[in-house]
């Protein structure tokens, strides 16, 4: 068993993307970084665990410090922390599939017992049905312009401020700013062009797209506002030759709307942070 780094994300992406492929709607995070280059960010450190000349798992540092890690066996999670304990990098946390994040976390804790494990976001995982109900509503799509932006702009702190935990604005702002310069932001208007809802795609892997940002106005609610929208962002993403959409979700009780779609849970994407004993 063995651990190639890469200094650019291309060739460490070449190289994985078969293998990320296999637990596509899990292992999405890493299609971000495609997004990110454009903008000059290189993750820290980026890495593949082979065995037998095969990948068995991937992991990167970001820039926030977080180590991201894919879908891997155990062996290839205790391989990347012998790995890593002598390059003496010191993460702030690691982010991934639960059962990864839990094996990487305990292992590390084992080599630094000065650090407290702290639990800080738990997302479903959700991936779209093979097949959905068509939307028969008057309501409609559109993307935002100029003259929606102001009140866009409140939605996103708004998400932010409503998502559990909390996001940071200035970081979900960036995002919306991003997905409304690449056409991926949209609002949803009913049949008196009065607007209800906003949402969109984040990012994309090769076979999907990644639904984020949706919010609906809080007079609107609880009228199947979020539904209508939920299946136009689904049309749109499949009439753009995408076969699937993948959602995370915060909401991890019963009744999750997205589930009563028909969305399946694929898993949980979890984030623990190292915490210096105090």
């Amino acid at each position: 068993m063995k651990i190639q780094s890469y200094q650019s994300y291309q060739a460490f992406a070449a190289r994985a993307e078969k293998f990320w492929l296999k637990e596509e709607a899990m292992n999405s995070l890493f299609w971000e970084f495609s997004e990110k280059k454009r903008s000059g960010f290189k993750p820290k450190w980026m890495g593949n665990i082979f065995h037998k000349k095969r990948v068995i798992g991937s992991a990167l540092i970001t820039e926030a410090s977080y180590i991201l890690t894919s879908m891997s066996d155990r062996n290839a999670i205790e391989h990347l922390v012998k790995y890593l304990i002598p390059q003496n990098i010191t993460p702030k946390g690691i982010t991934g599939p639960q059962h990864e994040v839990k094996n990487f976390a305990k292992l590390w804790n084992q080599q630094n017992a000065a650090i407290n494990l702290n639990v800080t976001q738990s997302f479903s995982v959700l991936l779209s049905p093979a097949k959905f109900s068509s939307v028969h509503s008057s309501s409609k799509i559109v993307k935002v312009s100029n003259l929606e932006w102001p009140r866009v702009l409140v939605w996103a702190k708004a998400f932010a401020n409503e998502s559990n935990p909390k996001l940071n604005q200035h970081q979900t702002i960036k995002l919306a700013k991003q997905m409304k310069e690449d056409g991926q932001l949209f609002v949803l208007k009913n049949i008196h062009g009065q607007t209800q809802a906003m949402g969109g795609f984040g990012r994309f892997t090769p076979n999907a797209s990644v639904i984020n940002m949706v919010y609906v106005n809080p007079e609107k609610r609880k009228r199947g506002v979020a539904t209508d929208l939920t299946l136009k962002l689904l049309e749109y993403s499949k009439a753009s030759g995408y076969r699937k959409s993948i959602l995370f979700s915060d909401y991890l009780m019963d009744g999750n709307l997205y589930k009563n779609i028909g969305f399946l849970e694929k898993g949980l994407i979890q984030e623990i942070a190292f915490e210096a004993m105090t």
